[in-house]
């Protein structure tokens, strides 16, 4: 519980996205917020690399770091609407937004493919994306799926990658957690029945061989499910309080292995 970096500080406003990787071997830490701003930073010693990235005219809601032709880009979504990608080391902007997107951009998630970045996006109105950029800058928007084709009550929790497959998780009547394939719209898994208020956040992650989800819910709990069985992994972590006040801010939870065994932090 030892804080093993200085305090990052430059934004005038909340910080409402943050994402770590590394980038020639060295930890990189990129953050967004009610600034419209987007900073990188060496997460050691606090120091802010290169300026701020700038562009959007709405709060910056996420961020994320991939690889692009061999360069390391940092990708970031706005409730303003398009997605802006960012070489890392020069700070110059790669493209044209991608946008048309129907609603601000709440989530979004990156891999690489080959010496293309593949790109997913879910947006607060409850639309779905895929995009592909390759190394010369084209771009192409690969799938689109509108949650109310699936219920006219879906409403998007996060996106994420399941192998090669970009994946939308979404939540609907009965508070159930579901998966859906964004290209095919095929159903991955679940539900996963079991919060009893609406569920906020949504994430997902491959660890030991099996694929979970994490949920957060308005009944103040995080709940962590095997997604092939469609089963809770232990009983909900309770006592996440707070969301009533301001549910928006809440970030999702992180999902991932620690000492091989699953963790999740709120």
């Amino acid at each position: 519980r030892e804080q093993i970096g200085r305090t990052m500080e430059g934004h005038q406003g909340r910080v409402l996205a943050a994402a770590l990787g590394a980038v020639s071997g060295r930890p990189v830490a990129v953050t967004g917020g009610e600034d419209t701003q987007a900073r990188c930073w060496d997460p050691v010693t606090g120091r802010a690399s290169g300026s701020a990235l700038t562009g959007h005219t709405n709060v910056v809601r996420c961020v994320a770091l991939g690889t692009l032709g061999g360069a390391a880009v940092v990708v970031r979504g706005s409730e303003d609407g398009p997605v802006r990608i960012w070489e890392h080391t020069t700070g110059q902007l790669l493209c044209p937004p991608l946008d048309t997107h129907i609603g601000g951009v709440e989530y979004l998630a990156v891999r690489s493919v080959g010496r293309a970045l593949q790109i997913a996006v879910a947006t607060a109105l409850d639309h779905a994306y895929v995009w592909r950029m390759d190394a010369r800058g084209a771009r192409t928007l690969e799938a689109h799926l509108d949650l109310e084709e699936l219920s006219l009550y879906a409403s998007s929790l996060g996106v994420s990658f399941l192998g090669d497959r970009p994946v939308v998780l979404s939540t609907r009547e009965g508070n159930g957690v579901h998966v859906h394939a964004i290209v095919t719209r095929a159903s991955v898994g679940g539900p996963l029945v079991g919060h009893t208020n609406a569920v906020l956040r949504g994430t997902l992650a491959r660890i030991g061989g099996r694929t979970l989800v994490a949920s957060l819910a308005f009944d103040d709990s995080v709940r962590v499910w095997d997604l092939e069985a469609a089963a809770p992994l232990d009983p909900p972590l309770e006592g996440s309080a707070g969301l009533a006040g301001r549910p928006r801010l809440r970030p999702t939870p992180a999902l991932g292995p620690v000492d091989g065994a699953p963790d999740v932090r709120t």
